[in-house]
């Protein structure tokens, strides 16, 4: 679940705002029933490129649990590649392994 202050990836573009897909944001309003989310978009300088209301299909969050998106399995790699990614804070910080 996406929370305030989260990071997310925008997964589609959004010309009226020059966002394309990939870019990374900030969550800085939950809209009721997480249905849409106000994100900043800041630009390598840290100056805000956008605040966008981003409905919940337009974004995702960066290090999302694997084991929430992987149907039942007994293959043990799919277990293993969820576990490392949210073995630890830094790698879900960083979406290593999990963009």
């Amino acid at each position: 679940m996406i929370r305030d202050h989260d990071r997310v990836v925008l997964t589609v573009p959004l010309s009226d705002h020059a966002l394309e897909p990939s870019e990374v944001g900030v969550v800085v309003h939950i809209y009721p029933r997480h249905k849409a989310y106000e994100v900043e978009f800041v630009t390598l300088a840290g100056q805000t490129a956008a605040i966008v209301t981003a409905s919940a299909d337009q974004i995702r969050p960066i290090g999302f649990d694997f084991r929430d998106k992987l149907p039942p399995s007994d293959n043990t790699c799919n277990v293993q590649i969820a576990r490392f990614c949210n073995r630890d804070q830094a790698s879900r910080d960083l979406g290593v392994g999990c963009i």
